[in-house]
This record gives structure tokens, sequence and C-alpha cells, in this order.
């Protein structure tokens, strides 16, 4: 007998998962509303349809002519699955965004080189429905549509996660940063920051940047010798905020924008002093590979 339970918390957990649908419905969605990112969202339904479909009959003709190729498939499956999931583990807490992949074409498009949902097709055929509904026209066309349906219904849901997040964090910074605070213990590196800055800010300093630079300790205070990376410390000369990590400045600078945009104040810029720049340059100092957040 079909096993619906299983099937669908196969389909249901993959397709909730980070993956390229996801992550750029929720960039799109951060950045241009729920309802602007719907024609990318719409396009993404589409193409997956297609892809659903064609994946559907690509197994159905190579279950029946070739048997012995199903188990080495669902092995290669699991694995790459496997895979997805340890770079999701490993990779930074930050989304790398394209801005021009937001239209219905691009959705469309990238269903065609997007390896997840060939895996998400190709398991679900193999492993929950080829065994019971082999030549079934009908009920193949429906699993496939059902397939498409489950994976636009999530990259909506992450469109609408990516506006409502958007909306929170510039309307109720305040609640927002108590939020980041409350989880800032079990992070040691990004959130810590995120839980210095909340501290900061939250007291509704009329300048945010000069707050943070009243609370930084002055670079001049490092010793000699000192080497960049042996903790994680953050700086100032009264002008600059120096860090010792890119994602350091990216947090601060990222949380400054959303403070300033507030009072109408231009943006921070941030920036990178390279060793290598500098031993060329004869200019090595304390501040070298340090990168720094200004306005």
């Amino acid at each position: 007998m079909f096993s619906w339970f299983s099937f669908l918390t196969y389909a249901v957990v993959t397709a909730v998962t980070p993956g390229p649908n996801n992550i750029m419905s929720m960039s799109n969605g951060s950045r241009k509303g729920f309802r602007g990112a719907l024609p990318f969202n719409f396009g993404i339904g589409l193409g997956f349809s297609i892809v659903m479909l064609l994946c559907t009959a690509f197994c159905s003709m190579l279950s029946s002519i070739i048997p012995k190729i199903r188990i080495p498939m669902l092995i290669l499956g699991a694995a790459y699955m496997l895979c997805l999931a340890w770079e999701t583990f490993r990779s930074s807490d930050g989304v790398e965004e394209n801005h021009v992949h937001e239209g219905f074409l691009s959705g469309l498009l990238l269903q065609f080189i997007n390896p997840k949902i060939y895996i998400y097709c190709i398991m679900s055929m193999e492993a929950y429905i080829l065994p019971y509904y082999q030549g079934q026209t009908a009920a193949l066309t429906g699993f496939a549509l059902l397939l498409a349906f489950i994976g636009f219904a999530f990259t909506l849901c992450w469109s609408a996660f990516g506006s409502v997040f958007k909306w929170l964090f510039s309307k109720h910074a305040k609640l927002v940063n108590t939020i980041l605070k409350s989880v800032g213990a079990f992070r040691p590196d990004d959130f810590k920051v995120t839980w210095f800055l909340s501290e900061t800010l939250a007291k509704e300093h009329p300048d945010p940047f000069k707050a943070i630079l009243e609370a930084l300790p002055d670079i001049s205070e490092l010793l000699p010798g000192y080497v960049v990376g042996q903790n994680n410390q953050m700086y100032t000369d009264g002008k600059y905020i120096f860090c010792q990590s890119e994602e350091q400045a990216n947090i601060i600078a990222d949380m400054l924008d959303v403070q300033l945009k507030s009072l109408n104040r231009p943006e921070t810029v941030t920036g990178y002093f390279n060793p290598k720049e500098d031993i060329r340059n004869g200019t090595v100092d304390k501040l070298t590979g340090f990168w720094y957040i200004t306005v």
C-alpha cells in the first residue's frame, strides 16, 4: 500500500530546506516585498511543473528499461542530499544576493539548472511512487504536479518570511534586537557581535554611529606584536570602527544602516586594510588586517 505519510514527509522536508529557489525567493521578498516577488515565484511554479513532468517521464521510462540502475540512483540521490545538508551547515549566515534574478523568466529558467529539484523528483518517484503507479500516466502526472505545487508553496513561504523580516526589522528594531540578544549567548561569533550592538543601540543615542564608537575600546590600546585573529575584539580611533573579520563588519554595517535610515542619515561605508598592500607600500601598522566601518 502506498504510504502517503512517508511520501509527504520526504517531499515537505526536502522542499522547505534552503536551496536556490528558497534563498532567492527570500532575497526578493526582503527587498521587494511579498507582492513584488510574486512574478519570480510564478516563474518558479511554471518551471517547477515542467521539470517535474519531464523528470517523471524520464524516471518512468528508465525504470522500465533499466531497473538495475534504480538502487545506484537512490544512493546517489541520498548522498547528494547529505552533501547539501553539510554545505548548509558549513555555510555562513549571510545570503548572497543577485538582483538580476528577480523576474518571471528568471524564475522559470532557474528550474532547468537547479539540481535540487531534479533529485527531489527522482527520489520521490523511485522510492515512493513508481513501485505502486508504474505505467499509470494520469496518476504519475498528478504526482508530478503535486511535487511542483509543494515546492512552489514553500517558495511563497520563504518570500513571505523575507518580507515579514524586513518589515519587522525596519518597524520594530527594538523587538528584533531583543530576540537576537536572547540567542546571542548560544552563537559565539556573529551573534555576540549582534548582542553587543543591540545593547548599545537600545540606549536610543541620537547618533547611533557615535554610540558604537563610544562603546568600543581605543585602537591605541593594542599591544605591540598583536596578531589579528587572536580574538574577536573590535576597536575604534574615534572616526572608524575596526573589526577582525568581514562578517563582523557586515553585521555592524547592516544594523547601523537600519538605524541611520530611520534618521535619514547616509549609509555606512566599509573597507579593508589589505596586509599585502600595506607591506608593498611600507605602511604596516596596528590597523593592518582589519576591516573598517565609517559614515
